[in-house]
């Protein structure tokens, strides 16, 4: 699995505010919540790309520890735009 700037919530409540459509409920938010269910990555190809000015980076960087030792994870320099998605 590939992922950049990945929209990574530590919670429903943060979920709710930066978007109010993100999850129908808190019961779908803790379904598919991949901060709770970050275990279950630790057997899948990981790579995560985010930058360091990205509004989602605190929130990736929980979820790092997590993944597998294979994992390619880059944090480089920029924010949630256009030309760090195609660097």
């Amino acid at each position: 699995m590939a992922v950049i700037s990945p929209a990574i919530w530590l919670n429903y409540d943060q979920a709710k505010t930066a978007n109010s459509t993100a999850f129908a409920s808190l019961k779908d938010f803790n379904e598919d919540n991949v901060v709770v269910h970050k275990a279950a990555l630790k057997s899948i190809p990981i790579r995560i790309a985010c930058s360091d000015n990205d509004p989602f980076y605190p929130n990736v960087l929980s979820c790092v520890n997590a993944l597998p030792s294979s994992s390619n994870v880059y944090f480089g320099n920029g924010c949630h735009t256009d030309e760090f998605f195609a660097s």
